[in-house]
């Protein structure tokens, strides 16, 4: 029996417990099987912690970057917000300019305009709607016509049913489409005896009407803030600004709102622009297309109305098979 000290715990042992060299001889400076196991698997302890730590690490980095890049791109929504409120605002800021300009709006400024079309546009309400009438800033509070209270609550899919409308009174029953929540609304003409509205030259000529207004906008600002938010009937823009019923002008409660429709100018399409493009570069002869123009009265032969295309197109034709019976008996003669 053969015995050898061990490298690592000191102890002698047999020959059989140590890890021979290559050459099957046992080294001076090696340990025996034991200690190397308990080094391997201390060992492997070791790269498993370094592995944990290293993943764990990786972990951490990945969700630091996420993190990271989750605030970029709230920074960056934010930002577009930001971008397309201003676009916003100067799409209005211009909407304002070019009505102010109009004069179709009498002593209307450009920034009461715009003050306007504003408080329109955060009810959803299209601003040139809100422009062409049905829609008012009246001392900092927004009047909006009944006709356009009933059409936005109805958009939204809830109920609207007058279920009486006379001289003497006007019900009104509504219906929420979300919570199912109603109402039975009730205006009469002793109501508007009390409030002293009777007197007023358009109470008395148009009562079914005034009471209607009265009604419509009590039960859009009880049942339908959300849609219409404090809004006031165009009849109750009297009673913010404190004039008495007996001075309120008289009003036709049917009139109709005129719009002007701007006349717009038809162009050629695309496809004559360029047939004229190919027929005057054929022709290469400047004089005809300044006659052209003389003859039509505009600056550039693109400006050319449609009723007057074919026209032109002929008169080319003409210069371009004159030109090509030049060049023919040119050739002749040559």
């Amino acid at each position: 029996m053969s015995l050898h000290p061990c490298f690592r715990c000191k102890c002698i042992k047999d020959k059989s417990q140590f890890r021979p060299d290559p050459s099957g001889r046992t080294r001076i400076n090696s340990s025996c099987w034991d200690c190397d196991r308990e080094s391997k698997e201390k060992e492997r302890k070791q790269n498993s912690l370094r592995s944990k730590e290293w993943f764990r690490k990786k972990k951490e980095k990945i969700k630091f970057h996420k993190k990271q890049h989750q605030k970029y791109e709230v920074s960056m929504t934010q930002l577009t917000l930001v971008q397309q409120k201003q676009q916003q605002i100067d799409y209005l800021k211009g909407l304002a300019k070019i009505a102010a300009d109009s004069k179709q709006y009498a002593n209307t400024s450009e920034a009461a305009l715009l003050n306007l079309m504003l408080s329109a546009n955060d009810l959803g309400i299209s601003p040139l709607k809100a422009l062409n009438g049905g829609f008012y800033i009246v001392n900092g509070k927004v009047c909006m016509s009944t006709a356009m209270m009933a059409d936005r609550i109805r958009k939204e899919g809830h109920s609207i049913k007058i279920t009486a409308m006379t001289k003497d009174k006007c019900i009104i029953t509504a219906t929420r489409k979300d919570n199912g929540d109603s109402l039975n609304l009730e205006y009469t003409m002793e109501d508007a005896s009390l409030a002293g509205l009777n007197n007023s030259p358009t109470w008395k000529k148009y009562p079914k009407n005034m009471l209607y207004n009265r009604c419509m906008s009590q039960v859009a600002r009880i049942l339908f803030p959300d849609v219409v938010g404090n809004s006031y009937s165009e009849e109750e823009r009297f009673d913010i600004q404190g004039v008495s019923p007996e001075k309120r002008p008289l009003e036709d409660a049917d009139a109709e709102m005129v719009i002007e429709t701007p006349v717009v100018e038809e162009k050629l399409t695309e496809e004559q622009m360029a047939k004229l493009d190919f027929m005057l570069l054929d022709l290469d002869d400047r004089k005809a297309e300044d006659f052209i123009c003389k003859r039509a009265g505009i600056s550039s032969i693109y400006d050319l109305s449609p009723e007057k295309f074919d026209g032109v197109v002929t008169y080319l034709e003409k210069l371009l098979k004159k030109k090509t019976e030049e060049m023919n008996d040119d050739k002749r003669a040559v």
